[in-house]
Parts: structure tokens; sequence; C-alpha cells
């Protein structure tokens, strides 16, 4: 019983790991309100069977809004270690930092200017390093006591170096769509739902390597959970259903799984506290 106990534990924090494929501001933004705002989560899980394995994970959402301005950084590290006859395997290194700016033009009071920066590493994905810079118009097209609807057109500069083979690397620079919309109901006092999907199609390839086509290469991603407030609004229990795809994935995965596109989906549980 207790190392079923365990082994489960195990299973949820590795979910939880491998769910965070995608930076999604929208899970985390909170309304314009003066002064700070922010969230926390740390996880740390020791499991020794046969193997050691070690699993760290932080992540930190803060917010800063003045007047018609407002400032967002997420900051998330993602790691596990299994360790065997004193050899120690890096099976997850992951993380990424993201910066966002919004200015909201109060005469339109629906119109509001996104400016981001982002940098990521994930070996999951044979990423080595990933660079992101954009801007765009967010709308808001629903704004009420019980459902928001937003809907953001934003143009973005993306660069990447990742594992083109167990020993070689390769690195692209495209402009890229990055086209969302996000959607959240709010069932009851202490019950909501949020769904978010992102569509990134790539326009132009300024390393033109081969098999590159315009539109053709892109990828979608969307999340879609249900959050429970357990004390207010400081601690929320969250269940997540988390998709993305990649319609050009590096060709090291391709060679490793023989397919032609990357995909992931999981389905994540979690605790959040927020102040």
């Amino acid at each position: 019983m207790k190392f079923i106990i365990i082994s489960l534990l195990h299973f949820f924090v590795c979910i939880n790991i491998i769910q965070a494929q995608l930076v999604n501001i929208e899970k985390v933004r909170r309304e314009q309100k003066e002064g700070f705002q922010g969230s926390a989560n740390i996880a740390l899980n020791l499991n020794q069977n046969v193997k050691q394995i070690f699993s760290f994970r932080n992540d930190v959402f803060l917010q800063y809004t003045k007047n018609t301005n407002t400032f967002m950084f997420i900051n998330d590290i993602n790691l596990m270690f299994v360790t065997d006859n004193d050899e120690r395997e890096n099976l997850i290194n992951q993380n990424f930092q993201h910066l966002r700016y919004n200015y909201t033009f109060k005469e339109s009071d629906f119109i509001t200017y996104e400016f981001l920066l982002q940098r990521q590493e994930n070996r999951i994905k044979f990423l080595d390093f990933r660079f992101i810079t954009g801007t765009g118009l967010r709308f808001r097209l629903i704004n009420n006591e019980n459902i928001r609807l937003f809907l953001a057109p934003l143009f973005i500069y993306e660069t990447e170096i990742e594992k083109h083979t167990e020993d070689l690397t390769r690195q692209t620079s495209l402009i890229k769509g990055n086209f969302y919309v996000n959607f959240l109901v709010k069932i009851n006092d202490f019950l909501s739902f949020n769904t978010v999907a992102y569509y990134q199609p790539a326009f132009i390839d300024f390393n033109k390597y081969d098999g590159f086509e315009p539109v053709k290469n892109f990828r979608i991603a969307g999340e879609s959970g249900f959050d429970f407030k357990i004390w207010e609004d400081k601690l929320v229990f969250s269940i997540v259903f988390d998709f993305s795809y990649d319609s050009s994935p590096p060709n090291l995965f391709f060679l490793e799984y023989d397919k032609e596109y990357m995909m992931f989906y999981t389905i994540s549980n979690s605790i959040r506290f927020n102040f």
C-alpha cells in the first residue's frame, strides 16, 4: 500500500511537470488592480525504490498595475533526476521566463496593446533554446460578472536552437502569427471554467531551411480546466487538460519516434496560492 501511494504521488508530480508545454499567460493573468498581485507554487518529490527519483518544480507569477499600464512576469522551473548505481540521469530539464507589458486604451476600454519577451528551454521537445519577442492588440469582446471573452492577433519573432541529431543542432529564425482566444465562465461562487486556444502559423523563414512551408508550418496549443476555490480567491484547486501540436518538430524527434508531427496532451491537477 505504501509503495502504491508513493507511486501515485510521483505520477501526479510528473504529470504536472510534463504539463508545462504551453506558456499560458491567460491562466494567471489578473484583473487590473493597482499595485502588485501574484501567485507562487513549489513542489518537491523524492521516490526511493529500485532507483532514486527526485523532482522539483517552482513557478512564480507577478503582476504590477499602475493606471493603464500592467507588467507581468512568469518564472517556471522544472527538473527531474534519476539516480541508479551512483549515476545520475537528467530526465527533465525545462524552464521559461516570460515578461509581458500591457497598455489599455481607456477611451475604448476594450482594446489593450501587448508587448512580450520570452526565453525557454525544453529537453522533452529537443529544444535547447527559444527566444520570442512580439506585439499586437488584445480585444475584450465580453466582460461581465460571469463571462469573459478575449481575442488577440499578435505577431512574433522566434529564434530556436533545437537538437537536429545527437551531435548537431539547428537554428531557426521565423516571423509567426500568435493568435489566441480566451474564454472564462463563472459557474457559481466556487467553480469556474477557463479555456484558451493558440494558433501559431509561420510566415517568414530567415534561415530558409529545407522543408519550410509558410502557414503549413504551424503550432496549435490549448488548455482547458476547472478552478475550485478552497479559501476565497487565495487557495485554488485546478484540474486542467493541456494539448499541443507542432507540424514541424526537430529532426531528432522524427528520427527517434518516426513521426512527422509532435503532439502532447496531459491531464493535471494542482493547488495554487494567490496573493
